[in-house]
């Protein structure tokens, strides 16, 4: 009894009464609220999204799940100034086959890839030191059905400059826990507008939907139905019952709990092979291994979902079977939805790319530590001169000729034929040895050269991606909607996301990975852009194409409306400097001390002037930025160590 009060004596069916009717008093003011367009005390989204939580969760019912959930997307996304046709454009992605009405179909169909550049496995990639030329091992697909991949991703994957890669579908509000809609966040910021973010979405999407047994449509209004009745038929019996959804497990799952699955890259085996009689480098890489792994969340007092770290990984809960049931069958499941194979080849493209920087990097150092020893060329020329029984026009010119060969001189062979007799008449010989040595130095730095003006020309993305937070796109939707379970069975939501992290193990490549077809690097760079105003093929939720979305964005494209310094750079070094600093044109430092009074370029439509300073060549590269529009022209070069 309370000291302060004296509480009256209920009967269990007053209070169920009481229940009853709170319930529906509760009811009745979130769902007028909610039909109100003013005069109420909280925002309109509020009462809907609060009406849709009650829908679900059982105690609302005077309004239907499908309704209450379409209400309360329609407020959410008015909120964001977002529309539905926002979220059905990240849903239904080009690469895709789905039926007229948004459905994925029952049978297997092969990705929408470029018909003519199919490739189903990357095997490696090799690099020419004498001829400069890079070749990408690929094993072309016999039919389309097969394709995994295709130029364009190749040249989206080097010029974005995406290796390791992280996407997650989270919580957008921590104050909604029953949000009908995820969001999407990944890492590295690169990955934005691009086919392999729509690879790594699709391919969760695909797992949270096999998990609860839930298929979303990716048309508005975005309905659902069992995944048994639609995509999960292509499966034979026996692997639709190993990928039995959660709660239909025995013990089920447990009601309003909350879970993450995710797909997970193992280690990459890969090999390392020099020929020396044609010194070619070439890196094979192995099949990579994939795992589904899975881990009980909570909500902390904040309302985030956080780790549930105090319960024990139970791998014999259904959560657990689940997860091992789709390792064990990863590679079958990808039969059938290639979208979880392309996961593979599109994470060893991205391996390539780091083979590509280390090479880069590692010819780069040992460009600059050349250094040619005079000592053994003093010996060579006085063995030379023992040898040598008179000194006549014959044996004047044979020397000539075989110097010239040994020190792969371009020079004129009068100007060497004048330093030899020099030497041999008048013992002169340190002309001749800095020649010699001067024209081996050439010849080393312009043969490995060959290799990093391959790499520049196919427009690589030298520099690293540092980031390590995870981003979402806050200018554009990036909501997709939330796959929930069964509402009548459980209350259940599923998070996760795909882990494609490179971890890289020597040791020896599988069988296989030394045969396909080999492909030339420079070639596929260049055909892409050389199809930039003839290509059809389609982007991510844009409906741009790979290589037009690279080249037409005005963060990468001069605007030629002249310019006071030199756009085409003349050196290597140049070459470097004003790719990065075009790929990264918003990042660059603003020189504020500078005005703008070229008429061309107005400040007060936006326009200012910055710099970007390439690390590895000291350059600094100087240009005008539009910060609304993001174009960028009139580039300068400054070489402030060649100037120092």
């Amino acid at each position: 009894m309370s000291p302060l009060c004296q509480l009256p004596l209920s009967r269990s069916y007053d209070l169920l009464y009481t229940e009853v009717i709170g319930r529906e008093l509760l009811s009745k003011f979130l769902l007028d609220s909610a039909s109100m367009t003013r005069g109420t005390l909280y925002p309109q989204y509020l009462y809907q999204y609060y009406v849709f939580e009650g829908v679900w969760r059982g105690w609302l019912r005077e309004k239907t799940f499908e309704d209450a959930r379409f209400d309360c997307m329609q407020s959410l996304l008015a909120r964001q100034n977002w529309t539905m046709l926002d979220v059905q454009s990240l849903l239904t992605w080009s690469h895709l086959q789905r039926s007229a009405d948004g459905w994925l179909p029952s049978q297997t169909c092969p990705l929408q890839l470029d018909n003519k550049t199919g490739y189903m496995r990357v095997n490696g990639i090799s690099f020419n030191i004498n001829t400069g030329a890079i070749k990408f091992l690929f094993q072309t697909a016999k039919s389309n059905d097969q394709a995994l991949f295709d130029a364009y991703d190749v040249h989206e994957v080097l010029t974005k400059g995406i290796t390791s890669s992280i996407f997650t579908l989270d919580q957008p509000a921590a104050e909604f826990q029953s949000h009908p809609f995820q969001e999407m966040r990944y890492a590295p910021d690169n990955l934005s507008k691009t086919n392999f973010l729509m690879t790594l979405l699709h391919a969760d999407y695909l797992l949270k939907m096999i998990s609860t047994g839930i298929e979303v449509c990716a048309k508005a209004p975005f309905q659902t139905r069992a995944a048994s009745e639609g995509f999960m038929m292509r499966l034979p019996e026996w692997l639709r019952q190993e990928l039995r959804p959660v709660h239909e497990r025995k013990d089920g799952a447990a009601r309003n709990s909350v879970h993450r699955f995710w797909i997970e890259a193992g280690e990459i085996p890969y090999e390392c092979c020099f020929n020396e009689y044609n010194n070619t480098v070439t890196y094979y890489v192995s099949d990579v291994p994939m795992c589904v792994k899975k881990q009980l969340m909570k909500y902390d007092e904040q309302g985030n979902l956080i780790d549930d770290v105090s319960k024990i990984n139970d791998d014999h809960s259904p959560e657990g079977e689940f997860a091992q049931a789709f390792t064990r069958n990863y590679d079958e499941i990808g039969s059938y939805f290639p979208e979880l194979l392309r996961l593979k080849e599109l994470l060893k493209l991205g391996v390539l790319l780091v083979f590509i920087r280390s090479t880069y990097n590692n010819v780069q150092k040992y460009i600059n530590t050349i250094s040619i020893e005079t000592e053994p060329i003093r010996d060579l020329l006085q063995s030379i001169r023992l040898q040598l029984p008179a000194t006549n026009e014959r044996n004047l010119t044979e020397i000539t000729d075989a110097i010239c060969l040994l020190c792969h001189s371009p020079d004129p062979r009068t100007s060497v034929k004048a330093m030899v007799s020099d030497w041999l008449l008048y013992n002169r010989a340190q002309p001749l040895i800095d020649f010699m040595a001067d024209s081996l130095y050439n010849y080393k730095r312009n043969q490995y050269s060959q290799v990093l003006e391959t790499i520049v020309g196919m427009k690589v993305k030298l520099d690293n991606e540092t980031q390590a937070k995870l981003n979402s796109t806050k200018a554009e939707c990036s909501w997709v909607p939330a796959v929930f379970s069964s509402k009548e069975n459980s209350h259940l939501k599923v998070y996760g996301g795909v882990n494609l992290s490179i971890r890289l193990k020597e040791g020896q490549a599988r069988s296989g990975c030394q045969q396909g077809t080999t492909v030339n690097a420079s070639e596929i760079t260049k055909n892409i852009y050389s199809q930039q105003t003839t290509s059809n093929r389609n982007t991510d939720h844009t409906e741009r194409t790979a290589y037009q979305f690279v080249v037409d964005r005005c963060e990468n494209k001069p605007l030629g409306r002249g310019t006071t310094g030199r756009f085409e750079p003349q050196t290597l070094n140049e070459q470097l400097a004003l790719n990065a600093a075009m790929a990264g044109a918003h990042k660059g430092k603003e020189l504020t001390r500078i005005a703008m009074r070229d008429s061309r370029w107005p400040m007060e439509e936006g326009w200012i002037k910055m710099s970007s300073t390439h690390e590895g060549t000291g350059i600094d590269v100087h240009y005008v930025f539009n910060k609304n529009t993001e174009e960028i022209d009139d580039f300068k070069f400054k070489d402030y160590k060649k100037e120092k």
